[in-house]
């Protein structure tokens, strides 16, 4: 399959019309409520949820009750399967504890929740706005010190924000009386709101003249309280349980201010609108007065029963016909198994071709004359660990769903036997000592959290999310976070969006233009690509002159390599990895061949790359139409390591979770005409996961598995030492040994032998030989160590018994002669006593931290 020369130059007006158009604004929104105390806010958070039009970047508790408040939109938003949204915590001011909504989220774990949680909710609104490319649109329907904070803190959110609220009383009172009331989201944090409310930014409000007017009742109410729609169905279940009068939750809702604020935010067409000064007094009331500030005031209904339809219809989904035949893409079910068994088969194909060169060629492009020769066997890849990998991904879905939690798959991932490298082995590492995800990814315990890791891995999440980019998304976050961080976790959520497209789209430039919407512009990964992009327009029939500027700009400009693992030619970053992708997808032509031949002869990760681009590629083609050179020789009862899964039962699991995929996010199957089984994909615009850098980190999320979670870890972090102590140490065991600096057993070194030499599994995480020892009763017991340390460096020892401190020292030129220092440690006093011992290599600066063992003996007399 290749382009002519018309269809090429068609590619290239299609690219000059279309990357402008690539990153075109939704409303970017943050939503700061006080969510639990009255349900109204919920009803808002829905038909948020519910309006194509907005990009909901942050949704904030305020006016305290900070985990009540959390967990209720964790919850929500994990119900409306939107947890790729956000959530901050509400300042401890003015409220504790909980509400009449505490028994929905009584059983809810806010640590299960896969997406960011932020501590600090208002530095989250603060970071949102003020990293935006667009202005933000700020709708609070509470009390509002989260934003007077923000504002104390950051005066300028004010320049690149607009603020809609539900606040105040102009002209009418509670329930639509003719005089004006102190309303509670201004009474209740009146200084608050007079800094909110007097700020440099546009303002748009509904008081009570408009919002205390609005209740469901008689047939909209029904429809909404019958409707199976999932955020539908997570309101009324809310209402339910807040409500004082059970007979009144089955007929009709409470007063509905707050989604009017969320309606303002989109248009204004059926309020009347007046520009008026509006001035809060100390006592809460908001007055008209020339001195005010100018904002645009809902004063009046022009038609409150639209309004009213427009809620219901958001909530339940119902649409007009033509718009609802629009809203789905339609994919036969066999034709989705042989274009995801091509996708499988495309990966194999690269990584097989690709093998033999991978990593040989850094900083260069591979010469035509050692590119491998194909063979049909080559196909059967099944000890690759760039293709089993996944697979526990996918065993995990299989086994508990795609509703699993990120901390099970964490679990999972960490009880995996195969052998790891960069990213996946420091972030099973840290799992399995405890340090739970998203932690395991996060910079500051992973060194190589922009390494390529999830990207490699990527593929089963656009190959069973068929047109639904955010369910790759998503998987990212639970899967990719495990590992990976900033661009290293981009790199897999963009390979995961071009699989999705790759179903139903057949233009390679579309279908990497589809996965750039689905990462934040403003990365250095979406800068990346776009790159590659432009060079392509420029040099269509040169790909090693476009390969030369990514050279230049991606390996040799230090400002794209702050968070590389190694800064010389070695280049395991997601980005320059990922260009390669790109390249082979568009210089490729839609030919097998040549796409993974171009992906493979960039170099560096050399078969990872062209497994990527090859994969989506052959998802395009599908099974039935690749040549068969790719499918002859296959062995369908080869069984891929450390899985369950041959090809057959491989494709049996992709299966079954396709069809959840499609369920969850709104879609179903159906029979045509001829009896056939389709799947209708409901058409959905991507939601990029918050925008992170990993050389400027956000706050870690301090999460770490508990005792019960970490008895479901059967496998041990770091390397098994056991051997190498059963020479010279028996008895002793060792846990969290890094493989930094070769650490093992040396006949000799530095003089002394039969040397053990350790090192920590990172910064964090000390290494730890342990043993218990029943020490003699009415004898002196001295543990005696001749420890050591690297020429280069220096390490902190700390001796502990029974979990209490004995000894903390340096072990480095100043404290050890020659290189060594023998040490004693009483334990008399412990005698009579089994002892838990732990003798622990600690980190004290990230360099050279190995810890040398001569001697680790215990003498009673």
């Amino acid at each position: 399959m290749r382009f002519d020369t018309l269809k090429k130059w068609l590619l290239l007006l299609i690219l000059g019309l279309l990357i402008p158009q690539l990153f075109a604004a939704k409303i970017p929104v943050i939503y700061d409520s006080d969510i639990g105390d009255d349900i109204d806010d919920t009803w808002a958070l829905g038909l948020l949820l519910k309006s194509p039009e907005y990009d909901v970047k942050l949704v904030v508790g305020d006016q305290g009750k900070s985990e009540y408040r959390a967990k209720l939109f964790a919850k929500f938003l994990t119900r409306a399967g939107r947890t790729d949204i956000p959530i901050g915590m509400a300042l401890d001011v003015n409220a504790t504890g909980g509400g009449r909504q505490s028994e929905w989220v009584k059983d809810f774990d806010l640590a299960s929740y896969p997406g960011k949680i932020h501590k600090d909710g208002v530095q989250a609104i603060i970071d949102t706005i003020m990293r935006s490319e667009q202005k933000i649109t700020l709708i609070c329907v509470g009390p509002v010190p989260n934003i007077a904070e923000a504002l104390r803190r950051q005066p300028r959110i004010a320049e690149k924000a607009r603020f809609v609220g539900m606040h105040g009383s102009v002209r009418k009172g509670y329930g639509g009386k003719s005089t004006i009331d102190a309303e509670y989201n201004v009474r209740a944090d009146a200084k608050a709101c007079q800094k909110v409310l007097s700020a440099d930014w546009p303002i748009t409000i509904t008081p009570l003249d408009t919002c205390g007017l609005v209740h469901l009742t008689g047939d909209k109410y029904q429809k909404v309280r019958n409707s199976d729609d999932p955020i539908a169905k997570a309101i009324i279940e809310n209402y339910r349980l807040w409500s004082e009068n059970k007979e009144t939750a089955e007929n009709r809702s409470s007063t509905l201010f707050d989604p009017v604020a969320v309606y303002l935010g989109l248009e204004t067409e059926l309020c009347k609108m007046e520009t008026l000064s509006i001035r809060v007094d100390d006592e809460g009331y908001t007055r008209i007065d020339p001195q005010g500030k100018r904002m645009e005031v809902a004063t009046a209904w022009k038609d409150m029963g639209a309004f009213e339809d427009l809620l219901v219809a958001r909530l339940t989904r119902k649409a007009a016909p033509a718009a609802q035949a629009n809203r789905f893409r339609r994919l036969a079910v066999d034709e989705y198994v042989d274009k995801m068994k091509g996708g499988w088969i495309g990966q194999m194909a690269g990584v097989g071709w690709g093998g033999p060169t991978e990593f040989r060629w850094q900083g260069q492009i591979i010469p035509e004359d050692q590119m491998p020769v194909w063979k049909p066997e080559m196909i059967n890849q099944f000890g690759q660990d760039d293709i089993y990998v996944e697979m526990t991904f996918l065993r995990t879905l299989e086994v508990h769903g795609m509703d699993v939690s990120i901390r099970q798959a964490g679990i999972d991932f960490a009880n995996s036997g195969y052998a790891l490298w960069h990213a996946n082995r420091a972030g099973r590492d840290n799992l399995r000592s405890g340090i739970a995800p998203p932690d395991s990814g996060h910079p500051q315990f992973n060194a190589h959290a922009d390494d390529i890791d999830y990207q490699i891995e990527a593929d089963y999440s656009g190959l069973i999310a068929p047109g639904l980019p955010n369910v790759a998304i998503e998987l990212g976050e639970i899967f990719g976070r495990l590992m990976n961080y900033g661009d290293g976790l981009y790199g897999g959520q963009f390979v995961g969006g071009m699989y999705a497209e790759a179903f139903f789209e057949d233009n390679p430039l579309k279908i990497v233009l589809a996965g750039l919407k689905c990462i934040p512009a403003q990365s250095q990964y979406a800068e990346c690509i776009r790159d590659v992009l432009t060079w392509y327009k420029k040099y269509p029939d040169d790909w090693q002159k476009t390969w030369q500027l990514i050279e230049a700009k991606y390996q040799d400009n230090p400002d794209y390599r702050r968070a590389s693992c190694d800064k010389g030619d070695f280049n395991i970053d997601a980005k320059i990895n990922g260009a390669y992708i790109v390249m082979g997808l568009l210089y490729g032509e839609s030919d097998m061949d040549k796409t993974i031949i171009i992906s493979t002869r960039c170099g560096q990760d050399s078969d990872c790359n062209p497994a990527n681009s090859g994969g989506i590629l052959g998802t395009v083609i599908g099974f039935k139409n690749l040549p068969d050179k790719f499918k002859s020789a296959l062995n369908q009862e080869g069984k891929f390591s450390h899985t369950p899964y041959n090809f057959p039962t491989l494709i049996k699991v992709n299966e079954k979770l396709v069809r959840e995929s499609v369920l969850r996010r709104g879609g179903k199957s159906v029979k045509d005409d001829q009896g056939k089984e389709v799947f209708l994909i409901p058409i959905e615009e991507p939601k990029p996961s918050p925008f992170e850098q990993c050389w400027e980190p956000g706050p870690v999320a301090n999460s770490r598995f508990t005792e019960k979670e970490m008895k479901q870890i059967t496998a041990v972090a770091g390397m098994d030492l056991s051997s190498a102590l059963v020479q010279c140490a028996p008895g002793w065991k060792a846990s969290r040994c890094g493989a930094d600096m070769n650490p093992g057993l040396y006949e000799t070194l530095h003089g002394k032998k039969n040397v053990l030499m350790t090192h920590p599994l990172d910064q964090q995480t000390c290494c730890i030989l342990q043993r218990k020892v029943k020490l003699p009763a009415g004898k002196k017991s001295i543990l005696q160590l001749t420890v050591g340390h690297d020429p280069r460096g220096d390490w902190d020892l700390i001796v502990k018994a029974e979990n209490q401190e004995r000894l903390k020292k340096v072990i480095g030129p100043q404290t050890a002669k020659n290189g060594w220092l023998d040490i004693q440690v009483d334990l008399s006093d412990l005698a009579g006593k089994e002892v838990n011992l732990q003798l622990i290599n600690q980190a004290n600066g990230w360099a050279y931290e190995a810890g040398l063992w001569a001697n680790i003996e215990i003498k009673s007399n």
